[in-house]
């Protein structure tokens, strides 16, 4: 079924919001396979640069993922030598994860890699409607943001 057929999913933000999701990760994955990574450990290895001292927890709950999903990603992260965990000052449990300058130059390859999946997703839209698509999705994403 193509666009132009009637279907009440067409009209619901929620099947689209989904659709648009499985052709954002697909395109994501094909562009950061050859760095041996996926959206979801690009994801978390981005979150290890950006967020000196971020927790597993933390990552968990930025990225919406079941902790155990989060410990299987930065097990291999950390087993390819991009991310190294360290304890917790205050509380021996807490596991903080960290890019080592290994993980850093993959980080920006990575991001170069998505940006040029970005382009080949995105290319139907004008620069001005892909704006506005980042701000209507961080608004869905991060209500408490604004």
């Amino acid at each position: 079924m193509g666009k132009g057929g009637e279907s009440v999913l067409l009209d619901d933000i929620a099947f689209l919001l989904a659709r648009a999701s499985a052709a954002g990760i697909a395109a994501g994955n094909d562009s950061l396979q050859p760095l041996g990574l996926t959206v979801r450990a690009f994801a978390t290895l981005t979150l290890a640069v950006e967020h000196d001292g971020i927790t597993q927890r933390g990552i968990s709950e930025f990225l919406r993922l079941d902790p155990s999903r989060v410990v299987a990603i930065v097990d291999d992260l950390e087993n390819r030598g991009f991310v190294s965990r360290l304890v917790g000052r205050g509380d021996r449990r807490m596991k903080i994860v960290v890019a080592t300058p290994a993980g850093h130059a993959l980080f920006k390859q990575a991001v170069a890699a998505t940006r040029a999946g970005e382009r080949d997703l995105f290319q139907r839209l004008t620069p001005e409607a892909r704006t506005e698509a980042i701000r209507v999705l961080r608004q869905l994403a991060f209500p408490d943001d604004g």
